[in-house]
């Protein structure tokens, strides 16, 4: 839950960080850049927010993946009637 939420919110600066190399935001915004960084810089920064981001959405936390593969059968004199999860 906690990988998520970073993710989001990296995704969301990667998204700013792109949106800062346009030259009306740049002026709108009350963040003051540096001028070493250029457009080039800003951009490859936002390209790796963004994908940091997701490969964190998209992850799925171990805890989760264990505790779904714990199935204990069910049986009924010898016969398996079903599965329950631990």
């Amino acid at each position: 839950m906690i990988k998520r939420g970073i993710g989001y919110i990296l995704t969301i600066a990667g998204v700013l960080t792109f949106a800062l190399t346009i030259k009306t935001i740049k002026s709108l915004s009350p963040l003051t850049i540096p001028e070493t960084i250029t457009n080039f810089q800003l951009i490859l920064l936002g390209a790796v927010l963004i994908i940091v981001g997701i490969i964190l959405i998209k992850t799925k936390s171990n805890s989760k993946k264990a505790k779904a593969q714990r199935e204990i059968p069910i049986y009924r004199g010898n016969e398996i009637i079903g599965y329950r999860r631990e």
